[in-house]
């Protein structure tokens, strides 16, 4: 209404936002396994999977990859390599998605582009650590303590580092 001199009283607030359900992540402890958690279909090359498989690769780390996705996905048995266990679900309704989401340490959203993430809200409401791509819209609305959480799109060695910050987080911090 102020760039467009719009009257205020034809102005309609549509929510846009997630359900708010009573599941919280209870306790962090990340041990020899980092289990990760993605949202999306490998084989949208929006979701820039190819950066995360890059970056895993370079981890040195232990860990299970679980990957969610609100359609049927194909299997992804010829994408393999040391270290890196592979968990993939078919769709799951939000709650159950909430339910099996906090059996993982950290979130990651790589996406190349990613206007508005409801599973990135889903996941910070559950207190579920995260790690996001400068391409997500949600991100230039992060206060300045977590910008820590935001790595450069399209730079697997960002994304380490980003990774490796978590994993010496100590529980006072996180």
């Amino acid at each position: 209404s102020r760039f467009y001199n719009v009257n205020p009283s034809k102005v309609k607030v549509v929510r846009n936002g997630i359900n708010l359900f009573d599941i919280a992540k209870k306790q962090r402890s990340i041990n020899s396994l980092l289990k990760i958690a993605v949202v999306g279909n490998p084989n949208r090359k929006e979701k820039a999977y190819n950066l995360l498989f890059d970056s895993l690769k370079q981890l040195g780390h232990k860990v299970k990859l679980s990957i969610f996705s609100n359609e049927e996905q194909s299997k992804i048995e010829e994408i393999s390599f040391d270290g890196v266990i592979f968990q993939q679900y078919n769709p799951l309704t939000e709650k159950e998605f909430r339910i099996v989401l906090l059996n993982n340490d950290l979130f990651i959203l790589p996406s190349v582009y990613e206007s508005f993430s409801i599973s990135l809200l889903e996941a910070m409401n559950s207190g579920l650590l995260v790690l996001v791509s400068s391409r997500v819209g949600l991100v230039e609305r992060f206060p300045e303590e977590l910008k820590k959480l935001v790595f450069r799109k399209n730079d697997s060695k960002h994304l380490v580092e980003k990774i490796n910050y978590i994993l010496n987080l100590s529980v006072k911090q996180a």
